[in-house]
C-alpha cells in the first residue's frame, strides 16, 4: 500500500558549495591574443588555444629547421594567456629567457628557434586587471571628496 503524500510546492535541493573554476577552468571569458611574427608582420589571433610549430597540423605553422614539429602551445588558463614547450629541441625562450611555461603579457617577445614572435594584444586580463583597480581607486577618491555623506542605519 503506497502512502499518499499532499501537493506541495517548495522544491528539496541539496545545496552545493561552489569553491570556484576548476584547475584551468577560466575566472574571465577569454580575451583573444594576437601574435605578430616581428620579421614579415604576419598576425595570428588565438581564441582559446593554439600549437606552434613546423607541421602542418599547427594552428602557428613556422617554417625553419631549427623550429620542432610541436614546438610550443599558447592556452588560456586560470584568466591568462600562458605559452608552454613541448619538449622542443631548440627551447622554447620568452624575452631572451628559456622557459618551460610562462604567462603572456602585452609586448613579450617569443623565440621559438629563429622566428620571434611579439604578443600585440590591445588589453590581456593582466593589464585589465590593473586599469579596473585604478577605476575603482579614482570612483572611490571621488565620493570620498564629495559632500553626499550616508548614514547606516
Amino acid at each position: 500500500m503506497s502512502e499518499e503524500h499532499p501537493i506541495d510546492s517548495t522544491v528539496d535541493f541539496v545545496p552545493r558549495l561552489i569553491t570556484g573554476p576548476e584547475e584551468g577552468e577560466s575566472v574571465l571569458p577569454c580575451e583573444p591574443l594576437t601574435l605578430v611574427e616581428v620579421a614579415t608582420g604576419r598576425r595570428w589571433f588565438v581564441e582559446s588555444e593554439a600549437l606552434v610549430g613546423r607541421h602542418s597540423s599547427c594552428t602557428i605553422h613556422l617554417r625553419g629547421p631549427d623550429v620542432s614539429r610541436r614546438h610550443a602551445r599558447v592556452r588560456w588558463r586560470a584568466g591568462e594567456w600562458w605559452i608552454s614547450d613541448c619538449h622542443s629541441l631548440n627551447g622554447l625562450y620568452v624575452n631572451g629567457r628559456k622557459i618551460t611555461e610562462a604567462p603572456l603579457r602585452n609586448g613579450d617577445e617569443i623565440q621559438i628557434g629563429e622566428q620571434l614572435l611579439r604578443v600585440n594584444s590591445p588589453v590581456l586580463p593582466s593589464d585589465l586587471g590593473h586599469a579596473v583597480l585604478q577605476s575603482i581607486a579614482s570612483a572611490l577618491a571621488q565620493v570620498e571628496g564629495s559632500s553626499m555623506h550616508r548614514r547606516a542605519s
